[in-house]
């Protein structure tokens, strides 16, 4: 049989084995639909004899050879091409996207042009959070919709006041309550 054109429900209680494509839906006239009362599951490598297995959704293709818009590798490493939306929508709950670590590794959100790292912010084993920008790359933080701090080749850009309530050293001159004091130099 190369076609099947079933019009109808088809109940089974038993494994349905597939060599080949499943379609749903028809061209411009409906959609497909994958419908559980409970859970799906969807088990890569379920024999366990690989380490290279993965899921893909891609898009404009009948087969794998279309535009990659998401993939899971059996690593867990996960892709996603295009933008995530971290929405919550039912009952006005804040959303949170979470990168979670254990307590020796770190946490990263990286950041990439065509495949190169440009820059990341991450939470370290120490706890201590890192944010790098490459070469070249500025670190620019705005506050209230207006620019407050740039950091950009060894030097920061305050706009606006700065406040220290603990003193200030500028090189060898030492601001603290009201005082100034100079260490050594003129």
């Amino acid at each position: 049989l190369d076609v099947v054109d079933i019009d109808g429900a088809v109940d089974m209680a038993s494994t349905l084995q597939l060599d080949g494509a499943i379609t749903l839906g028809v061209a411009g006239a409906s959609n497909g639909y994958i419908n559980s009362p409970s859970g799906i599951f969807v088990n890569l490598d379920s024999d366990n004899n690989q380490t290279d297995r993965f899921f893909d959704i891609r898009k404009d293709s009948t087969d794998g050879s279309g535009t990659l818009l998401f993939q899971v590798l059996e690593s867990g490493a996960t892709t996603i091409n295009g933008t995530v939306t971290v929405d919550h929508v039912a009952g006005g709950v804040n959303s949170t996207l979470v990168i979670d670590k254990d307590d020796s590794g770190s946490g990263k959100l990286s950041f990439h042009n065509a495949g190169t790292q440009i820059s990341y912010v991450s939470l370290d084993a120490s706890e201590d959070m890192v944010y790098y920008g490459a070469s070249g790359v500025d670190q620019i933080f705005y506050a209230h919709g207006a620019l407050a701090l740039t950091l950009a080749s060894a030097a920061a850009s305050f706009v606006g006041v700065v406040t220290a309530n603990a003193g200030v050293v500028v090189d060898t001159i030492t601001i603290d309550a009201g005082q100034i004091d100079q260490s050594s130099g003129d």
